[in-house]
């Protein structure tokens, strides 16, 4: 199987929620940047990103990079996608149109990272020549308190060998 990297999602290219932009932080002193997600609500963020004309032929996944900030976290993430049509008389850019959730369950321990994979098999339809907005909500009820920091995600399609037609050297 080989991937096929379609985006990279940086905290500091996510799209917030209004009145949440303090959950765009840094760690420590460093420069490094991560979205925080709260414990009690439902927390999220969003990306918009440009779909590439008549490449898609394998199985779409997000692989998110994160950390239980303070203690063993036990997280359920859910991935929703939205397609957004250029020149469409139809698209209302003012109402969110999300397909439904794409969901795992996943734990980190004391602050370590963690890489949790979530194949989207409701991608709401992605096809040439669209915008794709991914939207990465943490759903509150899991058995812990603390924050979760999101380092970065990253949008892949996963081909096998015979779909894989990359140029050759």
């Amino acid at each position: 199987m080989k991937k096929n990297i379609l985006a990279y999602l940086t905290p500091r290219g996510s799209q917030l929620p209004s009145g949440e932009f303090n959950r765009l932080t840094q760690i420590s002193t460093s420069e490094r940047y991560v979205v925080r997600f709260l414990s009690d609500v439902t927390s999220s963020a969003t990306w918009t990103i440009p779909v590439i004309p008549n490449v898609y032929t394998g199985v779409f996944k997000i692989s998110l990079i994160w950390r239980g900030a303070d203690e063993t976290t036990d997280v359920t993430w859910t991935v929703n996608c939205e397609v957004i049509t250029p020149d469409s008389s139809t698209q209302d850019l003012a109402t969110n149109s999300f397909d439904i959730d794409n969901t795992s369950n996943d734990t980190s321990a004391d602050g370590y990272l963690k890489e949790t994979i979530i194949a989207l098999t409701n991608d709401d339809g992605m096809d040439t020549g669209s915008n794709l907005r991914v939207k990465v909500s943490r759903v509150p009820g899991e058995t812990e308190t603390g924050l979760v920091e999101l380092i970065g995600a990253t949008l892949y399609e996963e081909i096998d060998d015979a779909q894989f037609t990359g140029a050759t050297g």
